[in-house]
């Protein structure tokens, strides 16, 4: 399935037909941006775990401008094209809950605060807290917080390793 044409000013947000026009507009980021993907790969994620994906196409087929388009399409990536993940997948790799040295099994939470891993517990009065490990601040986009996450995950050895290189 076909998404759209991107030029090399790329917007994951905003799909435009080939002649520039625009089709749709989405209100959030749909997937990883090219260079989000770049940081995912440098972190040895499997190419094959992205749900989405860069083609490389120029807009016309006479084109031998070396800065070709790109077109974002919805299917894992092959050969050459820069792999793309929603944000549904990138939820979907991470461990749903943590064990640290204490045994205590802490949950996957992403919310307005932040990304994060929470322990809840309440003491014997009744009253509740929560520890939270790996936090990271929420930033002006999810992904970025989410990428930081994993690559918290995968230097605690806490990241599936079916879904990096070997």
């Amino acid at each position: 399935m076909q998404v759209g044409w991107w030029n090399n000013n790329f917007n994951p947000s905003r799909v435009a037909t080939n002649d520039g026009g625009v089709v749709m507009k989405f209100n959030s980021q749909v997937c990883t941006t090219k260079e989000q993907s770049e940081r995912l790969l440098a972190l040895v994620l499997k190419k094959e775990t992205a749900d989405m994906a860069y083609e490389y196409k120029p807009k016309h087929l006479a084109d031998t401008d070396p800065d070709k388009d790109w077109i974002l399409v919805a299917h894992s990536p092959c050969g050459t094209d820069i792999p793309a993940w929603s944000l549904h997948r990138l939820i979907e790799m991470m461990p749903q809950g943590i064990q640290d040295c204490r045994y205590r099994s802490f949950a996957l939470a992403v919310n307005s605060e932040g990304v994060s891993y929470e322990y809840h517990y309440i003491d014997e009065e009744g009253q509740g807290y929560n520890d939270l490990i790996g936090c990271t601040d929420l930033s002006d986009n999810l992904y970025d917080d989410i990428i930081a996450h994993i690559e918290w995950l995968i230097g605690e050895g806490y990241f599936n390793k079916e879904y990096l290189e070997e």
